[in-house]
């Protein structure tokens, strides 16, 4: 395992959250879950 490799995955998993947050529903609901997962996913 390289290094950078730990940088780039976790990078690239941030990235992945925020598509997440962007296609849930605009609903109360969904987007103050969507909050929380990408405030701990960022």
């Amino acid at each position: 395992m390289k290094p950078r490799d730990i940088g780039e995955r976790t990078k690239a998993f941030a990235l992945r959250i925020i598509q997440l947050y962007s296609a849930l529903p605009k609903t109360t609901e969904a987007q103050v879950l969507g909050k929380q997962v990408l405030r701990s996913g960022t």
